[in-house]
C-alpha cells in the first residue's frame, strides 16, 4: 500500500460530488491489499484463512456498493478500534461540501477529518487518511 496513493485518493474523495462504485473499490483495494498467498497447498483446494477473511470483507463491501449503501461500505474502511464523529455542514448554494467526519483513536491522540459532498465520501476520505497514517506501524 502506497501512502501517497492513499492521500491522493482521500483528497479526490473530498472533491467529487457523487459516490462512484469504482472509486470506492479503489479505496477498498488500497486499504486492504489482497494477501500474497491465496491457496493453503499446491492442490489449490482450500484458501488460506487470511485470503478467506479478505475475500469475505471484499464481498460484503461490494454488496454494499451494489445496493448503493455507500455509507455502510465506508464504515468497513474505518480502522479497527477507531471512533468517529459526524456532522452536517451549512447547506447552501455557496457550499459544495455538506458532510463532515472525524476519525480518532480512543485516546484522541490521532485525528483525521474530511469534508465532502456526502457523508459516505467524507467518511471514506477520513478513513483512508487514517489508514495512510498507519503505514509503517
Amino acid at each position: 500500500m502506497d501512502k501517497k496513493e492513499l492521500i491522493a485518493l482521500a483528497d479526490k474523495l473530498s472533491e467529487v460530488k457523487v459516490e462512484s462504485h469504482d472509486m470506492f473499490m479503489s479505496a477498498f483495494h488500497l486499504a486492504f491489499p489482497a494477501p500474497s498467498q491465496i491457496w493453503e497447498d499446491e492442490e489449490r483446494e482450500e484458501w488460506t484463512a487470511d485470503y478467506e477473511k479478505w475475500h469475505q470483507l471484499g464481498w460484503t463491501f461490494a454488496n454494499f456498493l451494489d445496493a448503493s449503501a455507500y455509507l455502510n461500505a465506508a464504515m468497513l474502511l474505518v480502522p479497527e478500534g477507531w471512533e468517529w464523529q459526524a456532522d452536517t455542514l451549512k447547506i447552501g448554494a455557496e457550499r459544495d461540501k455538506h458532510a463532515w467526519f472525524r476519525l480518532h483513536r480512543p485516546d484522541y491522540g490521532e485525528q483525521f477529518e474530511a469534508e465532502a459532498a456526502t457523508p459516505a465520501l467524507a467518511l471514506c476520505a477520513a478513513a483512508i487518511r487514517a489508514i495512510a497514517s498507519q503505514e509503517g506501524e
